[in-house]
């Protein structure tokens, strides 16, 4: 077992956790005999990236509360497209429930991670954004408490600290990133080379928040490509690394300030080219879109605006991705 070799070298309980990603607390419980620990999730640098993409993206973390008792902490992500949510239940464990859409909507299914969260959530907290404070309030969580198991046989002081930390991750979850202006839009271009890290974690928050299809213009059709989400240091990243440009939506008292990231032209064709490989969600769109670009990816914008036959093909592409994005069935 790792943690009893490295403990057989004279590694601190400290610096075990360290090199294994895990609790300190469950280092010494294997230490010391109170527990026979399962096998390890190790997730590897890309999957390290995709799951934290898709936890700022589609899912969200919390503390449960049953009958006044706040027992344990949980995450889950959502998302309409099963089989995505099955490797990753392959690689992390976790309870899927399927949720019946109201109406003519699509099925949304529903990954709970509780079990291993102590394993899981120490890999990918250094590169969580938008549930970066919540993630924290998780670790003072599990770390400061240290009466029951489950929530039982807890004294009062212990009890106000877990209501405490459980009003402050609900709150964070309801208010969701503090608003934050953009005075002018920006625009990068695409830079070279992601770390597999980063380019799990992009490919991810295009899977979960992104768009990818095409614009009617005229007798024709343009690739589009945009992401939208309410956290603009999340999309300032992204955007360091796919370029584009961040445009600012209207928001109303009831809504929350939103930041819409989109890519034009060329530069879809570029990003695409080089996040393809590690969408899983939108690999079907992506696809189509780059065939715009007839296959060598070159494109010859006056053959093909007068070109009634290719027209043709592009408007194609357009009503099959009219029907791949729409969400109800």
């Amino acid at each position: 077992m790792p943690a009893f070799k490295l403990r057989s070298k004279g590694l601190t309980m400290q610096q075990i956790s360290d090199c294994l990603e895990i609790p300190k607390s469950t280092v010494a419980s294997w230490l010391v005999g109170i527990s026979i620990p399962k096998p390890a999730t190790r997730l590897g640098r890309f999957e390290k990236g995709y799951l934290a993409g898709m936890v700022d993206a589609e899912g969200w973390l919390r503390v449960n509360k049953n009958r006044g008792r706040y027992t344990h902490a949980f995450m889950a992500i959502a998302n309409g497209h099963l089989q995505t949510l099955l490797s990753m239940q392959k690689q992390i464990g976790g309870r899927l429930i399927k949720r019946h859409a109201k109406d003519n909507w699509k099925d949304c299914y529903t990954l709970e991670i509780t079990g291993r969260l102590r394993e899981i959530l120490p890999q990918i907290r250094r590169m969580l954004i938008v549930k970066e404070a919540v993630c924290n309030l998780i670790f003072r969580f599990w770390e400061e408490g240290q009466q029951g198991r489950k929530g039982k046989h807890i004294d009062e002081t212990e009890l106000k600290r877990r209501r405490e930390i459980f009003e402050k991750i609900e709150d964070l979850n309801d208010r969701g990133p503090t608003r934050k202006t953009l005075p002018t839009k920006t625009d990068f271009l695409l830079k070279k080379g992601l770390t597999k890290e980063e380019f799990g974690y992009v490919s991810a928050i295009i899977d979960g928040e992104g768009y990818i299809g095409t614009i009617r213009r005229g007798a024709s059709a343009v690739a589009s490509m945009s992401i939208t989400n309410c956290c603009f240091d999340l999309l300032s990243r992204v955007q360091a690394k796919i370029g584009g440009t961040i445009y600012t939506k209207s928001a109303s008292d009831r809504t929350r300030q939103t930041f819409v990231l989109v890519l034009r032209g060329e530069n879809i064709r570029k990003a695409l080219c080089l996040i393809r490989p590690g969408l899983s969600v939108k690999k079907r769109q992506a696809n189509l879109v780059l065939s715009l670009w007839n296959g060598d990816y070159g494109i010859n914008k006056s053959r093909w605006r007068t070109n009634d036959a290719e027209k043709i093909r592009r408007l194609n592409v357009h009503e099959q991705l009219k029907v791949i994005n729409c969400r109800e069935v």
